[in-house]
This record gives structure tokens, sequence and C-alpha cells, in this order.
């Protein structure tokens, strides 16, 4: 696969390089569905729960809340998935 450097030093796939094939609409399984189902569950709770805590919550409380939550839900999945996060600060300056 060619590659080009860009501006930031990164290396990036050029112009001519084909993109990946999209799967026919027909090849979605069960996994899928129940991602969708999921993550239907997890937006469409939001707007209950906020109008329950947001009379006896401050909203910087709850939205601190809110966060705290999820980073600590998407952490346990990248450990679970045994994915490290850089620590290095050449990694954090080329993220940024």
């Amino acid at each position: 696969m060619p590659q080009s450097t860009s501006e930031a030093g990164r290396k990036t796939a050029s112009a001519s390089t084909p993109l990946p094939s999209i799967p026919a609409t027909g090849a979605r399984n069960w996994r899928d569905y129940a991602l969708l189902l999921a993550l239907a569950c997890c937006w469409s709770s939001t707007y209950p729960l906020t109008k329950l805590a947001l009379p006896t919550i401050p909203p910087i409380t709850f939205i601190s809340a809110r966060s705290l939550i999820a980073a600590a839900f998407l952490f346990a999945i990248l450990w679970v998935r045994g994915i490290r996060i850089p620590t290095d600060a050449r990694a954090m300056a080329e993220s940024g």
C-alpha cells in the first residue's frame, strides 16, 4: 500500500489507494442488531434520567458523573480487549 507523509509527520494512505469494500445491505447479522438495540437503550435512557436527576443534583455534578461513568465504561472495554492506552509524551503530542 503506497503511503505518504502528511504535514504532521504521520503516514497516510495516498489518494490512489482503493477504499475497503462495504458489505452488502443484506450482510447484517444478529450482532449488528443487538449493538444497535444497546445503543438505542443507552441513548433513550439519558432523557428520563436527566429529568429525574436535575431537580436534586446540580447540573455540573450530573454532567461530571455521566462523563466519569462513561470513561470508566470505555476503559473497562479497552482493558477487556487488551488495548493499552499510550502514556508517552510523543503519542500524546501526535494525537492532539
